[in-house]
């Protein structure tokens, strides 16, 4: 049987955040990735994590470009017994991730401009799928299993499913930073963030494995309406006799039925789910059983269909940015500090065809990107050796992340946070740099992420667990006026699950959600003028 296939963009897996908050994206330089403690920074890459440091450059006009190539695995596993398997893994891949940053430093003023990828990137394969898009599918040979008697015996399911899809949050940035004095630096910016996300897709070719064979889902409830059908005709010659209105049981006990055809009887109504057959009167039992020849019909015709995605979705926002920078013993300890305002942005759905109903057009959803404060200390304990430290915190329970649902019209319900995010997250990081001598320095860094969302939030397509990061790398000073860093990280997150759920059908099963990534950066950066 073929394997079922699934290809999901990164918005579907939770506005997936390679490295910081729930949806922010701080891995923005090559120096991030090699070091992974920038907050205090007073190279080009302050343009994002230390602005107001920018006025610590010589005078002149200076380019940073970075690219990072970015993999990372993500893992489903279920037991639910109904799967095909019970392991789904996602493999994510983004061979361009870049950011650019260009800064101009005259006197006391430092004027700068950048562009990031601040959320999404990338995309990500399941090749075995996802036990969320497999369970319509896959209940169907457990609902049909006290069918087995009468000879329909659903044995198993296949279904092409593809998903394919973009997703990024673009950010352009520009500000002003201007020092006070010596010690005491201080930056205003702005940042535009755009989002796109496009889609396209398919639901087709849905089979099942019927006594052995593969058949469309019409063949397998064909004969299930068939059967219903055949028990419904059977009861007439009971309703001719003027026994519609006696219970199965009863009708049983005066010896007008027999074990067999009570146990028949009985048998067919359980499947179609009535709890206790035998109480049920004859006529309504013929009732029941046309009633769910015509259910059967309709559910071997609607899984039979083939569905069709194509849409896109779009929206922007501000963030505001304020950040100091505090120099200190002859600028041997540096301290920068940040804060973006939280972003609120909503995406629209612009939908050219969905029969999957996932998403219906013009509809409006949240897609915040939250308040976010940066606090590092960059010390050089000698001459060649720096150490440097950063504090990220992100205003989660603030932030509408698109999970508060809509109503019955349609309308998404911004709202409380409260049962979906248990405490806002942070991360706490250490870097070091030693310099080998004035070409060459190498650097390494660790960083602890912590999330709080509750079990509400966490599911296959958007979970956030905490994590721990090890980084290293280096940096070259070519020449004069021109840097080459790169960098490689790793990150281990802490696998979530939940056990104890329970299907439709009273089964009880665990499930877990885990990932890890890999990360290799370079960045280029030339400085043009000056000295």
């Amino acid at each position: 049987m073929k394997r079922l296939k699934l290809v999901l963009s990164s918005l579907l897996l939770g506005q997936m955040a390679f490295a910081g908050g729930m949806v922010t994206n701080t891995n923005q330089s090559a120096a991030y990735i090699r070091m992974l403690a920038r907050d205090a920074s007073t190279d080009v890459d302050a343009v994002f994590y230390n602005p107001a440091g920018l006025t610590k450059l010589a005078d002149g006009f200076y380019v940073q470009l970075n690219n990072q190539v970015i993999t990372q695995e993500r893992k489903i596993t279920s037991s639910n017994p109904m799967l095909n398997n019970d392991t789904y893994i996602g493999d994510v891949f983004a061979p361009l991730f870049p950011s650019a940053f260009m800064a101009y430093k005259t006197g006391n003023w430092a004027f700068s401009g950048g562009f990031t990828v601040v959320g999404g990137g990338g995309s990500a394969n399941f090749e075995e799928g996802l036990p969320s898009f497999e369970m319509p599918f896959a209940s169907v040979p457990l609902a049909l299993s006290g069918l087995k008697p009468a000879g329909i015996d659903v044995q198993g399911y296949d279904v092409d499913i593809s998903l394919e899809g973009t997703s990024a949050y673009m950010g352009l940035q520009a500000g002003a930073s201007y020092a006070i004095n010596d010690m005491v630096s201080v930056y205003a910016g702005l940042r535009y963030v755009s989002i796109k996300n496009s889609y396209e897709g398919h639901i087709k070719d849905v089979q099942y494995t019927l006594n052995g064979t593969d058949v469309a889902p019409s063949v397998v409830f064909g004969q299930v309406a068939g059967l219903f059908n055949y028990a419904g005709n059977e009861l007439q010659g009971l309703v001719d006799a003027n026994a519609g209105g006696f219970t199965i049981d009863q009708v049983k006990a005066a010896g007008h039925i027999s074990d067999e055809e009570y146990a028949q009887i009985v048998g067919g109504l359980g499947a179609v789910g009535v709890e206790d057959p035998g109480s049920m009167t004859i006529s309504t039992a013929q009732a029941t059983f046309y009633g769910a020849a015509g259910v059967m019909s309709a559910t071997g015709d609607e899984l039979e269909k083939d569905r069709e995605l194509e849409a896109e979705q779009t929206g922007s926002g501000i963030t505001p940015i304020i950040g100091a920078n505090i120099a200190l013993m002859d600028d041997n300890l540096n301290i920068g500090i940040k804060y973006e305002f939280k972003t609120t942005m909503d995406v629209t759905n612009n939908t050219t065809k969905d029969d999957t109903g996932m998403f219906p057009d013009k509809r409006v959803t949240a897609a915040d990107m939250p308040a976010f404060l940066s606090v590092g200390i960059d010390y050089n304990a000698t001459e060649k050796l720096k150490i440097s430290t950063g504090l990220h915190y992100y205003w989660d329970k603030t932030a509408d992340y698109g999970k508060n649902g809509y109503d019955s019209e349609g309308n998404y319900l911004r709202g409380d946070n409260s049962e979906l995010i248990d405490g806002n997250s942070f991360e706490i990081a250490l870097g070091l740099q030693y310099d080998i001598n004035e070409t060459f320095g190498i650097s390494g860094g660790y960083l602890h992420a912590s999330s709080g969302p509750t079990l509400a939030y966490q599911s296959e397509l958007s979970y956030s667990l905490d994590s721990d990061t090890f980084s290293a790398g280096g940096v070259a000073h070519l020449t004069e006026k021109f840097d080459l860093d790169f960098g490689f990280l790793y990150t281990i997150y802490e696998g979530g699950g939940k056990e104890g759920l329970a299907d439709d059908f009273g089964q009880v099963y665990d499930k877990t959600c885990d990932k890890s990534n890999w990360v290799a950066a370079l960045g280029l950066t030339y400085k043009f003028g000056g000295e």
